[in-house]
C-alpha cells in the first residue's frame, strides 16, 4: 500500500481519493464492491463534487476502518446517526496501537 497523505492536508473527498489511490490496483475494485459501489462511481462523485448516499458513507467509514468518516463526507448524516445511537468503527490507527499494546 502506498503512503497516504496526512489527513489534515486534504479535503474529505480528496482523503477518500487518496485512500483509494493508495490501495494496490487489484484491491480498489474489492474495496468498492465491499462498499456496494464501483471505483468509477466513487471517482465520478468526487470529481463532480456530488454527495455520496447515506448508506454508502457508512460503508466507506467501515471499510476504511475510520480513516475516512461519515462526518467528513456527510456531516448531516453523521448528526442523524449520532442521534440514533450509531457507533463508529475503531480507527485503523487505534486498532494498530491497541494491537501493539496487547502483544507488547
Amino acid at each position: 500500500m502506498k503512503k497516504i497523505t496526512p489527513q489534515k492536508m486534504l479535503a474529505p473527498s480528496q482523503r477518500l481519493l487518496a485512500y483509494l489511490n493508495a490501495l494496490p490496483e487489484a484491491d480498489r475494485d474489492k474495496f468498492a464492491k465491499r462498499c456496494g459501489t464501483s471505483v468509477g462511481y466513487i471517482r465520478k462523485t468526487i470529481s463532480t463534487n456530488q454527495l455520496f448516499g447515506e448508506m454508502l458513507v457508512v460503508r466507506i467509514e467501515r471499510e476504511t476502518l475510520g480513516l475516512v468518516t461519515v462526518r467528513e463526507l456527510r456531516p448531516d448524516v453523521a448528526d442523524e446517526l449520532e442521534r440514533a445511537g450509531y457507533v463508529r468503527p475503531i480507527s485503523a490507527f487505534k486498532a494498530f496501537f491497541a494491537h501493539e499494546e496487547v502483544t507488547a
